[in-house]
């Protein structure tokens, strides 16, 4: 299997896997509201994870950056748990998103600030172990 299928398949099912237990058994939702809430987790996710990951390979073709050094800059960006803390709680506050929302924000703050660890620190050993002339 290829590396990205791989891992869009991981950012897809962690979500699911982690949001509907939560809010079947922790919330007490309803099975089609858990189910439902789960895949807002998901698809929070992907779409986060495809977002950094085009703006990291944008920055990577327009300064020639290696492939390690997009992985940094990848890691780097997707773990934005600060802002996004900060305006999904200003939204829940004013009535302007609802409580599965919030939830679903609350995984995606969860399962990216572990995946940017992850793909930045085997990012840094990659660039760390490089040559010097290499890259940049």
């Amino acid at each position: 299997m290829h590396k990205s299928f791989v891992f869009g398949l991981l950012t897809f099912s962690i979500p699911i896997l982690i949001g509907f237990p939560v809010c079947f058994w922790l919330l007490g939702y309803p099975l089609i509201t858990s189910l439902l809430t789960a895949s807002i987790f998901a698809t929070h996710t992907l779409v986060a994870f495809a977002g950094k990951w085009l703006s990291a390979f944008f920055t990577q073709k327009t300064f020639s950056y290696s492939n390690h050094q997009r992985k940094l800059i990848f890691g780097l960006s997707s773990s934005h748990a600060a802002a996004t803390l900060a305006i999904i709680l200003i939204g829940y506050k004013e009535k302007i998103i609802d409580e599965n929302i919030l939830n679903g924000t609350i995984i995606l703050i969860l399962v990216t600030r572990m995946m940017a660890s992850f793909v930045t620190g085997r990012a840094a050993k990659a660039i760390a172990a490089a040559p010097k002339n290499a890259g940049a």
